[in-house]
Parts: C-alpha cells; structure tokens; sequence
C-alpha cells in the first residue's frame, strides 16, 4: 500500500473529471482527509486515518481497505470500477434520468431510446461522462456516449 506516483495520480484525476467537476471535492471533505491509495494494481480511496492504520498490515495479508476507486490495467490504462459509482454521484455533472420502463432493458443490456429518458442534466455534450440514474435518484451506472441535450429535446 502507497500513494499514489505523480503519472498513476494524473490519470486517476483524468478519468474522474470526465464524471465530476473537482476532484478536490472528494479529497478534502469537512468530516476528515481523504485520499488515493495504491495497493496491488487497485487504487482506494479512503481516510487518511484509515490508511495509517492499514499500513501495519503486511502487503501480502491486505485484502482490500476503503473502497475500490479502480485499477490500473497491464497496459497502464486506469478504468473506473463500479464501487466509484456511490461517490462519483453526488458530484456528477451530468445525469440522465431513466424512466421505469427502460431501466429494465437498460440494466439488462440494451441501449435507451430517446422515449426511456425521463429528463437529462441541461448542456450535456456528446461523449461526456454520464450518471445514469432511476426515477427514485438512485445511481445505475456510469456511461459515455450520449447523444447531446439539444438533439433529445
């Protein structure tokens, strides 16, 4: 377990700002420090306090501490895991809102006709980082690729 080098940090910030604003927002919250932490080819995000703490156990016998941001794949690639989803939340810029109907068919793998989006976060480019949520504001995924706000007007 270690912080995070100055590349692997870089591309870690990079992914996120693709789904929120500032990553500072996450990293210096008022109820404690947080930070990124590496430990076998996965980055966690945890409190500081928490991190010292793991930092007695040895390497081999850590499983896992805070929660699970990402990983760094063999090529050095970073890819967002679906436990960031709770934190990136909050923070998103952009959301789309699905309705009932086409949550189901989304969950299960196919694609969001125009009719299943129930509303959408204004001036949302094409390509951009999107939350997708259900009626209830409940988090779904994290996905890229949409068509913009004005075309699905």
């Amino acid at each position: 377990m270690r912080d995070l080098k100055k590349d692997e940090f870089d591309k870690v910030v990079a992914k996120l700002q693709k789904y929120i604003k500032d990553v500072d927002e996450l990293l210096n919250r008022p109820d404690d420090k947080y930070n990124f932490y590496y430990h076998r080819d996965r980055v966690f995000y945890c409190r500081s306090t928490l991190a010292k703490h793991a930092a007695s156990i040895k390497k081999k016998h850590l499983l896992s501490f805070g929660t699970c941001i990402g990983r760094f794949s063999k090529t050095g690639n970073f890819k967002l895991h679906i436990t960031a989803l709770d934190f990136l939340s909050p923070y998103a810029m952009f959301r789309v809102w699905l309705k009932a109907s086409a949550e189901q068919q989304f969950l299960y793998g196919q694609n969001v006709l125009r009719s299943g989006v129930a509303k959408m976060s204004d001036n949302t480019p094409q390509y951009a980082g999107v939350v997708a949520m259900n009626m209830s504001d409940m988090p779904l995924v994290m996905v890229s690729g949409l068509l913009p706000s004005h075309l699905c007007k």
